[in-house]
């Protein structure tokens, strides 16, 4: 004789509501059938609307690869989602815990810094946190986190989304050894060699190419040439010849005069050809550059030896004549 439903209905102004609709038989028919009911009908839109978008939320929570952790404003996890199982914990297992204790000892004050500073001001955001964080199996990855602040919720807390980057950070130290093996072998090469881009920026520099600067490699990459050497004359000469290398797409060569630290002046052989960074992928040019000083004055010597020689020869030829 009691009925209590959820529907749907049409309001005034076209729109679908939710509404719970109660209501009673209070009069039949001799037939049975109802001939009298009282109900009352309930506006639960707001409500089922946030159910729904709660319950949208825990799909989301749920799938999500990320760990997401609900922590109390001491730091308490309260929640986690079942995605920490992929680093080796049951859902509920670390629930009680505090969450720095699985943070590395060198790393700890870095996360609880953030965390405190996103409560010490509600409006504020963590940035992107980069830790090692303790496994299922007693070994220390690296994850990177996110927290926002739910304390004007019914929640509270903090929400912390967590990502294992570990798969990251083994890539990048494999392009941090393999940079620093390529810096080994560039540096013992005698000559210099450089790497420019299209803005004149330094990108590569081995020692030799720094020690004819008077400057290392450190001080030099990252910089222009007028802000390693100021005083360099016909530089956009220089700069345009940079340039139709990388935008032409042929290599050059040609000779030039620079003058070391120490006030010497050096004749280097240079060929420039066009190179495509692999950090940046950026269009560049690569300069190779080999000291021939010595060659050039031994030409100059030669050449002298042989005018000398033609001289003698023509003397010689004159006095035979005779």
């Amino acid at each position: 004789n009691r009925y209590d439903i959820e529907i749907r209905r049409k309001t005034a102004g076209g729109d679908w509501k939710w509404v719970r609709t109660v209501g009673q038989v209070i009069e039949r028919e001799e037939n049975g059938e109802a001939t009298r009911i009282v109900g009352i009908n309930i506006d639960i839109d707001e409500r089922k609307r946030q159910k729904e978008e709660l319950e949208r939320y825990k799909t989301f929570i749920e799938s999500s690869p990320d760990v997401i952790t609900h922590l109390g404003v001491d730091g308490e996890i309260l929640y986690q989602s079942p995605s920490v199982e992929r680093i080796g914990y049951s859902q509920d297992e670390s629930v009680g815990d505090t969450a720095f204790e699985y943070v590395h000892p060198d790393d700890r004050e870095k996360a609880q810094q953030e965390f405190f500073e996103v409560l010490e001001d509600p409006e504020k955001d963590s940035g992107m946190v980069e830790y090692r964080v303790l496994n299922g199996e007693g070994e220390y990855i690296w994850a990177e986190a996110t927290g926002k602040d739910q304390r004007e919720t019914e929640a509270g807390g903090i929400v912390i989304s967590q990502r294992d980057i570990s798969k990251r950070k083994e890539r990048e130290r494999a392009a941090e050894q393999a940079h620093e093996r390529l810096r080994q072998v560039i540096d013992l090469i005698p000559d210099p060699i450089f790497v420019k881009n299209l803005d004149d920026e330094v990108l590569l520099s081995n020692e030799a190419n720094a020690d004819l600067l008077g400057s290392t490699p450190e001080e030099v990459e990252g910089k222009t040439e007028p802000e390693i050497m100021p005083d360099v004359e016909n530089y956009e000469q220089y700069r345009q010849r940079d340039i139709e290398v990388i935008e032409r797409g042929e290599s050059t060569t040609f000779e030039e005069e620079l003058m070391d630290p120490d006030g010497e002046t050096h004749v280097f052989k240079t060929t420039r050809i066009p190179f495509e960074s692999a950090s940046t992928e950026e269009d560049a040019v690569l300069g190779y550059a080999r000291d021939i000083t010595n060659l050039k004055e031994y030409e100059q010597k030669l050449e002298q030896s042989n005018k000398e020689l033609d001289r003698f020869a023509s003397v010689v030829s004159h006095d035979l004549r005779n």
